[in-house]
């Protein structure tokens, strides 16, 4: 007897197809993490309190008030009319930055800022530039000088600030962030201050 039976034929293997599907799903989620880690970096510059610091020859060693603590640096009615001096600050992270001054929140106050790379061990100072690209672990200095403006004050008053505002671009993220230092500033005046007349311009 012959059997007329038709064999079953077999399912194509479907093997291949999913190991494609696994690679691009795994491309895909390498890249979001791609990006996420490159957000992450860009978007949040980590930028420490460094090893320097230099304050105004005229601050007070040890003020009777202080604001912030007893690291503040207090000027009484300075000859030269601002609060001179220099803060560094270490970048904490990962990745190499660009820094640059931006504008400052008291937009009365004069702030007049320079930057400079902080050679590491020590070395010969760096000169002043507006921009600095700074590595990781690297610091560099913010020289300020900090001044009334176009703010009027009274006799026994004052300003104080404890941040500066920089610029900061992080693999190609620009960021303006508030900057806090170990060593704020207070410029007090016992005689009282008026802006000059250029302020009403």
């Amino acid at each position: 007897m012959i059997d007329t039976a038709v064999a079953p034929v077999a399912a194509p293997p479907r093997r291949r197809h999913r190991g494609r599907w696994v690679a691009a799903a795994t491309v895909a989620v390498l890249a979001v993490a791609g990006v996420t880690a490159w957000l992450v970096v860009g978007l949040t510059p980590r930028l420490g309190n460094g090893s320097t610091a230099a304050t105004d020859p005229e601050a007070i060693a040890k003020p009777d008030v202080f604001v912030y603590g007893p690291d503040e640096q207090v000027v009484v009615d300075p000859a030269d009319g601002s609060l001179d001096g220099e803060w560094s600050f270490r970048n904490d992270g990962p990745a190499t930055i660009v820094v640059s001054a931006a504008p400052q929140a008291q937009a009365y106050v004069t702030y007049d800022i320079q930057l400079r790379l902080i050679p590491p061990h020590g070395g010969s100072s760096i000169a002043d530039a507006d921009v600095v690209t700074v590595g990781p672990g690297e610091e560099f200095g913010v020289r300020y000088s900090w001044a009334p403006g176009c703010a009027s004050f009274g006799p026994g008053t004052g300003e104080s600030t404890d941040s500066v505002r920089l610029r900061v671009d992080t693999l190609g993220i620009t960021r303006t962030v508030d900057v806090v230092t170990d060593h704020p500033l207070t410029y007090w005046t016992e005689t009282g201050y008026t802006p000059p007349a250029s302020c009403a311009s």
